[in-house]
Parts: structure tokens; sequence; C-alpha cells
């Protein structure tokens, strides 16, 4: 029996092999977690500038676009090997893994 979570990835593998790999794709995909992260550094750098705690503040600052910098170097880099990957799958095998059965709701417990 397949995982689901294999199910999810495969499906989003046929996403990309549809759409291309790109900013837009990777960022739809983490906006959640983006969010989070924005709000713990807001949190953080609110904090630092009200205790005039500069160098935590700066350091924040700095951790915030190392992260921004660190995921548009990775989409970079996966953009630019997509096409060997797309050449290197075998897609039918990735659609099988996409159609996992979901559980029936008609079917009363036992």
């Amino acid at each position: 029996m397949k995982r689901p979570h294999e199910a999810l990835l495969a499906r989003r593998l046929l996403e990309t092999h549809a759409r291309g790999y790109g900013f837009a794709l990777f960022y739809r995909r983490v906006w959640k977690w983006y969010l989070l992260l924005g709000l713990v550094f807001a949190l953080v750098l609110t904090f630092a500038a009200e205790a005039e705690l500069w160098l935590l503040f700066h350091g924040f600052v700095g951790c915030a676009c190392g992260v921004l910098l660190r995921d548009i170097a990775w989409v970079r880099a996966i953009r630019k090997n997509w096409p060997f990957s797309v050449k290197v799958t075998d897609w039918e095998k990735v659609r099988r893994m996409a159609e996992v059965a979901e559980p029936e709701a008609s079917q009363p417990e036992r």
C-alpha cells in the first residue's frame, strides 16, 4: 500500500511537469511557512527595536535576507536542472503513484 505523502509528492511532481518549475510555483507551495517565518521575524525585530538591541535586530534582518537568498538560489538551481529530471523520470510510474484510492466514505465502519 502506498503512503499518502508519496501520492502527494507524485501529484506535485506531475503538476511541476505540466507547468515547469519556477518562483510562482515554489512560493505558492510554501506561502504558509513564509507567513509563519515572517511573523516570528516581525516579533523578534519589534522586540529588539523596542529594547534597543541593535545587534540582535541587525542579525535577524541578515537572517531574513539570507532565507530569501537561499530560496532564490534553490529555485534557480532546481529550474536549471529540471530539463534533465524530466528526461530521466519514469512519468508513468509517477502517475500510478499519484493515483491513491481515497477511503470510501459511504461504507459504514464495522
